[in-house]
């Protein structure tokens, strides 16, 4: 069998499971006004949802996490990253421009 094959499989599989959870955790905001929390107050249908999205900010500031799922995540849950601290910008972000000569030199 192509390697290759499975991968592609396996992904796709992870894709639709990724965005069921985004699914998820979008009604749970609609529901409750609020992001899910992770920790042992919340409660059994609450936590996993947390935890889930606790990892994809993890993901995000060891910038591990996909431009496309960034998007995603950007679209649905506004706000969701908001409590991270010196995240890092995925590699395929632009660079900055450098900053422009006060004097006019080129």
């Amino acid at each position: 069998m192509d390697p290759g094959v499975g991968r592609g499989r396996q992904f796709k599989r992870d894709d639709g499971r990724w965005s069921a959870h985004l699914a998820d955790v979008s009604q749970f905001c609609e529901d409750q006004g609020h992001f899910p929390r992770s920790t042992y107050s919340a409660d059994a249908s609450e936590r996993p949802l947390g935890q889930w999205l606790a990892q994809q900010r993890r993901e995000l500031t060891a910038c591990s996490l996909t431009t496309r799922r960034l998007e995603q995540l950007d679209r649905t849950l506004p706000g969701w990253a908001s409590t991270i601290r010196g995240a890092k910008k995925p590699m395929s972000w632009p660079a900055p421009h450098p900053p422009s000569d006060p004097h006019g030199a080129s």
